[in-house]
């Protein structure tokens, strides 16, 4: 009787380990689903890290391609101005 008792509580002692390794397995799974999951989110923020960078990158060359072309264009303005200035002071005459 005793060791109907004890073979008793070692079966539901198994099969409580069974039921906690199944668990553990189907805890494994979506775990290894979230981390594949994550990993590719990550690649998709690297992605969109890069693009940015290029983007920024560019936009500082084309602001340094601004300020080039606002030096250049002063200076035609200004002998626009300079040639205006003596065609008045030449008609004025």
């Amino acid at each position: 009787m005793a060791m109907e008792i004890l073979l008793k509580k070692l079966e539901e002692r198994i099969e409580q380990i069974l039921e906690g390794h199944q668990n553990s397995k189907k805890n494994e799974e979506t775990l290894q689903a979230r981390v594949a999951e994550l990993e590719s989110q990550a690649v998709d923020l690297e992605s969109r890290l890069q693009e940015g960078s290029e983007a920024a990158d560019r936009a500082r060359e084309l602001e340094g391609q601004r300020g080039e072309m606002t030096g250049r264009l002063e200076k035609v303005i200004s002998l626009i101005d300079g040639v205006l200035q003596e065609h008045e002071s030449v008609d004025g005459k």
